[in-house]
């Protein structure tokens, strides 16, 4: 090379692209999918929880109900 610069080949940018670069590089609702990640993760937990814990709370209320009837005169 005798120290010329190579010419650049500019593209011309249609709105599309514009748009596409646009949406590719912006993290604006980084933080609400996050956070509705969460939420969810949350909710499930508790939907899990519940369900595991229901079938032994209502054998557990109705042997507390069987002891108080054979205790009641």
């Amino acid at each position: 090379m005798n120290g010329t610069v190579a010419p650049q080949v500019f593209r011309r940018k249609t709105p599309l692209t514009q748009i596409l670069e646009g949406f590719l590089k912006g993290d604006d609702g980084a933080v609400t999918v996050d956070w509705v990640v969460l939420t969810a993760a949350i909710i499930g937990l508790g939907i899990a929880i519940l369900l595991a814990i229901t079938d032994s709370s209502t054998d557990l209320a109705g042997r507390i109900s069987t002891a108080i009837v054979s205790v009641l005169p």
